[in-house]
């Protein structure tokens, strides 16, 4: 029994060198423009991968004095920290029902900007399923994490596998070609980030001819 009671210690502190909380080299951008580096406080799981959903309701954030301070979406631009050879970017965005999130930046950025959004635990998938409910009137979405697509307007789409497909052809609808691929599921789930990158092509081509009419 003592051995099983040692073993059981030794397993959950083998666990905990690498699940728990950690200060991290980075910076904010203030939103003036200012950088200000620090460290920045992200949470790991057991295997050290980084717990995303952490980060996207606040930031606690160390500047070189040590002195900590929280920031809340919307207060700062965006911040970016160093771990596991990666430079992840959160982007404070403006999400569903007037609220603000900070969003990791994923894939190309022009006119259509990409972002991962992460339920917070698995028992929050739920909230996810009320949210996709709300934005599409499904409720069936299976993912640990969603796309989410913003214009400069403000128009917004949360894509995962089970995003009904018009409500993907009406967010391109003004790009025919790929409301066109959409329809002959050419282009599907898996396609995001082609879809994104041909948009944003296609966008700063026409603006480029437009400035040359002008």
């Amino acid at each position: 029994m003592k051995k099983l009671f040692l073993l059981g210690s030794f397993i959950l502190f083998a666990f905990a060198l690498y699940a728990g909380t950690k200060k991290v080299e980075g910076y904010i951008i203030t939103n003036q423009g200012d950088t200000i580096y620090g460290k920045i406080r992200i949470k790991t799981d057991k295997e050290g991968r980084l717990e995303h959903a952490k980060l996207q309701d606040k930031l606690v954030f160390y500047n070189k004095d040590g002195v900590r301070k929280i920031y809340l979406p919307g207060s700062i631009s965006s911040f970016y920290f160093f771990y596991d050879f990666q430079t992840p970017a959160f982007v404070s965005v403006n999400f569903y029902k007037d609220s603000h999130l900070f969003l990791m930046v994923i894939g190309d950025q022009g006119y259509l900007k990409l972002y991962k959004y992460y339920p917070s635990s698995d028992k929050s998938l739920s909230s996810a399923f009320e949210l996709a409910e709300y934005v599409y009137g499904v409720n069936d979405f299976d993912e640990r994490f969603f796309f989410y697509i913003l214009m400069p307007d403000g128009k917004k789409i949360l894509m995962g596998k089970h995003t009904p497909q018009n409500k993907l052809i009406e967010f391109f609808s003004d790009n025919d070609e790929i409301a066109e691929k959409l329809r002959s599921r050419e282009y599907n789930y898996a396609d995001v980030y082609k879809m994104v990158r041909e948009y944003n092509q296609w966008k700063a081509t026409s603006s480029g001819q437009k400035g040359k009419h002008n």
